[in-house]
């Protein structure tokens, strides 16, 4: 059984970082791209609320029982398998964790465009992943 507790302050986690990234939403392409603090603050933050999700995933898996996690993306399939996310959500994940992967292992250099674009849209993503996972756990 997963343990509502230790969910709870993950997913209140995942909200105070996207909150941190909520600030600078209002922010043009253009503005933000020129911004070095605002790209680092925004980074930092969504690397940490993807990582809590992650964490939160893992969690909900192992507890569970609901399968094997070769890779941190087997999550999105194990969730959808299991019926917590539909399937449009399940490829979501796996943008997200392949964005988050980009930002820790450093794969190149990071596309602020693509970083204001997550910012924009991936937000609203990874809010309704939590609500998913909340609805499943009676949270």
């Amino acid at each position: 059984m997963v343990d509502k507790v230790l969910l709870v302050q993950k997913i209140n986690k995942v909200e105070y970082h996207l909150s941190r990234v909520e600030r600078f939403q209002q922010m043009s392409r253009e503005e933000f791209s020129q911004d070095q603090d605002a790209k680092d603050i925004v980074v930092l933050n969504l690397f940490a609320a993807i990582q809590y999700l992650i964490d939160i995933m893992t969690h909900m898996i192992a507890d569970d029982e609901m399968g094997e996690i070769a890779f941190i993306s087997d999550c999105a399939d194990i969730l959808y398998r299991n019926g917590i996310i539909d399937k449009e959500y399940r490829e979501k994940i796996k943008d997200i964790v392949g964005f988050r992967n980009i930002i820790a292992h450093q794969y190149g250099t990071i596309q602020y465009k693509i970083v204001y674009d997550v910012m924009q849209n991936g937000i609203k993503d990874i809010s309704r992943i939590i609500r998913d996972i909340m609805d499943y756990c009676n949270l």
